[in-house]
C-alpha cells in the first residue's frame, strides 16, 4: 500500500528544506513602527552593504521563538581605511526577531560580529537605544553608523 503524503505537510516539509518556517515567513512579512510600507523581509533582502543574508530560527530554553537574521557585509563597498580591509575577514550584521504566539514580530537585540584573517571574531552589541536607527539605516540603503 503507497501511502501518500498530505499536501500540507508535504509542503511544510519543503519550505523546511529551504528555511522558511513559520516563524521566518512571519518576520519577513512583518514590518517595523517607523516603516509600515516595507515588509522586513525585503528591506534585508535588498540592502546594497549585504552580500549574504542568512534566516535562521530557534527556541529559547522558556519557549520564546527567535528569528536570528545574519547579514554579511561586502567589505568592498565600505569606506574603511586600506589597512583594515587587509585584515578583516567578514563584518556580520545580526539581528533577532521575537514571535510571539500570535505571530506578533518585535526586534529585540542588534549585534556586529567581526572575522579577522586569522579566524579571530569579536562581537559588539548594539545599545537598545541604537538599535531603531541602525535599522532605519537598513531600511534607508545607508551604511550602518
Amino acid at each position: 500500500m503507497k501511502k501518500i503524503l498530505n499536501p500540507f505537510v508535504w509542503f511544510r516539509s519543503i519550505m523546511k528544506i529551504f528555511g522558511y518556517s513559520r516563524c521566518i515567513l512571519a518576520v519577513k512579512n512583518s514590518t517595523l513602527e517607523f516603516d509600515r510600507s516595507r515588509t522586513i523581509g525585503k528591506v534585508f533582502n535588498t540592502y546594497i552593504y549585504f552580500e549574504k543574508i542568512l534566516w535562521k530560527e530557534r527556541v529559547t530554553h522558556a519557549g520564546q521563538k527567535i528569528v536570528q537574521v545574519d547579514g554579511f557585509i561586502d567589505i568592498d563597498f565600505l569606506s574603511f581605511d586600506e589597512v583594515y580591509k587587509k585584515i578583516l575577514k567578514s563584518i556580520k550584521i545580526i539581528a533577532h526577531f521575537n514571535v510571539s504566539a500570535d505571530r506578533t514580530v518585535k526586534l529585540n537585540y542588534m549585534g556586529i560580529e567581526t572575522t579577522n584573517i586569522n579566524g579571530e571574531t569579536i562581537k559588539y552589541d548594539i545599545h537598545e537605544h541604537e538599535m531603531m536607527l541602525c535599522m532605519q539605516d537598513i531600511y534607508d540603503n545607508k551604511p550602518i553608523r
